[in-house]
């Protein structure tokens, strides 16, 4: 049996990605971790959140919530059933807020269970006094109510319909299309203190049939208690099932398989005694990738190469990465000119000169071996494979241009390519060298900094440590001077004239241009493989790295 998942994700179009939250947040050993590394893939596309949750982890529910508001063109949130405590906080993610008539939105203070003597427990009260606050923060910005009045709700624990989340800016329009009825499980909404006898019940077959006891609101006019109807009752039962089918289905299936498969027996192209789903999965796997090659990838498939392409040149998770069409010319800065005057004073104006980097769009080309008995498997796992081997190779290319000391003429610049700042008075680096090196970053780029090195560079620096207590180096954490550091073969090794240690912030130093060509970032071709067994795709993608800004690190260069 598939292990149970409080969410699902599927794309309703290139552009957009459907996002079901129908459980407890954070729950099954599900944390918001893989949620987000699940969505990397649609990083940029507008995103529609389908929410039926009574909450869950604050943690998870508040990296939910960021993840959404950062990474996505346009959110919206929309409230199905229920969004109670963090799936509150989660349905605010959206610039679009809908919650439909019949839902509740549920607010209150941050609570746990801990156990401990009276300090302990003292410290577990600071920190839900903390998190509570955050998420004060948080209800205040998205409906501009004042910071007193969010605390007395959750003091509360309000619970909201429709009408009332819209008046109240939590929601910023209720939809009256469908009438459905919020539901949650019984023993889940236990919890709470004021549920709503609105809220639909709905049983496990573990569960005894005896009613919960709860207390009803305190403000029992600010609370519709609306009767649904028989009609509406079957409606949200149809709907939610719907809902929870839609959640086990793991990709679109043709409504004709039984046919397909039924033509398949009948005109003996298989026999009855063989499995069919293999035989099936086979020819819609060849569909796939002879459309693919025909008509390239789509932009889907695209974001999934490049997901994988980030774990594979630990560069893109440092530098600027940009996605980019037209000239490709990117404005770095035009600096910031200003004095001290007196008050009131209009200030000076004048021209500044914007500094420009041209990313361009160098090609990787190659190919990927599908063997027959690959084609043989499902799509789902067939594609993973191809886009990691075509994500893999490229990143590995790519970082040894980056990370390299190329001038970037026929692939990106390497970032050893600039002029060294320093160089050492002897082939054999001193301890005062290295410290004066590290303190010759300005301050500005400390905070992002990361040091790049050769294996060998580490090990004269870890040498002087055992002499000097200059020398800060903690390899378990790998930092230096507190610094994270890349080590790579891939950077010039530690010998006499050559460039043995980069410091800076490579968000500002560095750049990597993602950039179609002919409206395609990756370009596909099918062709017969050197043996019967195999078909060949081939791949061109393009890509770019430039220095972009000279003042954000330093390079260390040993003496001749």
């Amino acid at each position: 049996m598939p292990k149970p998942n409080w969410y699902s994700i599927k794309n309703s179009t290139d552009k957009t990605v459907e996002i079901n939250i129908l459980d407890e947040i954070g729950y099954w050993g599900i944390n918001a971790q893989q949620f987000i590394d699940d969505m990397k893939a649609h990083k940029g596309k507008d995103a529609h959140v389908f929410i039926n949750s009574p909450g869950g982890s604050v943690f998870d529910g508040v990296a939910i919530y960021n993840f959404l508001k950062s990474n996505f063109a346009n959110v919206t949130t929309e409230v199905i059933g229920l969004a109670a405590s963090i799936a509150s906080i989660i349905f605010l993610a959206g610039s679009r807020r809908v919650q439909n008539d019949g839902t509740f939105l549920m607010i209150h203070n941050a609570w746990t269970m801990a156990a401990g003597d009276a300090e302990e427990l003292r410290k577990t009260a600071d920190i839900i006094d903390k998190i509570s606050q955050e998420l004060v923060t948080i209800y205040t910005e998205a409906t501009g109510k004042s910071a007193e009045d969010i605390k007395a709700m959750m003091d509360a624990e309000k619970w909201l319909t429709a009408a009332e989340a819209v008046d109240m800016g939590f929601a910023t329009e209720a939809a009256a299309g469908l009438k459905v009825a919020a539901c949650a499980r019984r023993d889940i909404v236990a919890k709470f203190q004021k549920v709503p006898a609105a809220l639909t019940f709905v049983e496990t077959e573990e569960q005894q049939a005896e009613p919960v006891q709860s207390e009803q609101a305190a403000e029992p006019e600010n609370i519709t208690e609306e009767k649904t109807a028989p009609e509406s009752a079957a409606l949200t039962e149809n709907h939610f099932k719907e809902k929870k089918m839609e959640n086990q289905i793991d990709a679109v299936q043709d409504s004709n398989v039984q046919e397909i498969k039924a033509a398949l027996v009948q005109n003996s192209v298989v026999k009855p005694a063989e499995d069919l789903d293999k035989k099936y999965n086979a020819m819609k796997t060849r569909e796939v990738v002879a459309a693919i090659t025909t008509s390239g990838l789509t932009s889907t498939m695209t974001e999934e190469i490049l997901a994988y392409l980030g774990e594979a040149n630990p560069l893109r998770q440092y530098a600027r990465v940009y996605n980019l069409d037209g000239t490709g010319v990117v404005g770095i800065s035009g600096g910031v000119t200003g004095s001290w005057g007196a008050e009131g004073a209009a200030p000076s104006d004048g021209t500044q000169t914007i500094t420009t980097v041209s990313l361009g769009a160098y090609f990787m080309n190659g190919y990927t071996v599908l063997t027959d008995r690959l084609l043989e498997q499902n799509w789902g796992d067939v594609k993973g494979a191809v886009y990691r081997d075509i994500a893999e190779y490229v990143g590995e290319q790519e970082a040894t241009a980056m990370l390299g000391t190329g001038a970037g003429s026929d692939r990106p610049q390497g970032l050893f390519n600039a002029t060294e700042s320093t160089t050492s008075a002897a082939a054999a680096v001193t301890a005062d060298e290295f410290v004066a090196f590290h303190d010759s970053l300005p301050t500005k780029y400390r905070s992002k900094a990361v040091y790049i090195m050769h294996p060998t560079t580490l090990s004269a620096i870890a040498k002087l440590q055992d002499t000097s207590k200059k020398i800060d180096l903690d390899r378990a954490s790998g930092k230096l001077w507190g610094v994270p550091y890349i080590l790579t073969s891939l950077a010039p090794s530690y010998a006499a004239s050559a460039k043995i240690l980069w410091l800076g912030d490579l968000s500002r130093a560095y750049g990597i241009a993602n950039r179609p060509q002919g409206g395609q970032l990756i370009k596909t071709k099918m062709v017969a493989g050197t043996t019967s067994m195999t078909t060949n795709i081939l791949f061109s993608l393009a890509t770019d790295g430039r220095i972009l800004d000279t003042n954000a690190f330093k390079i260390l260069k040993a003496h001749a």
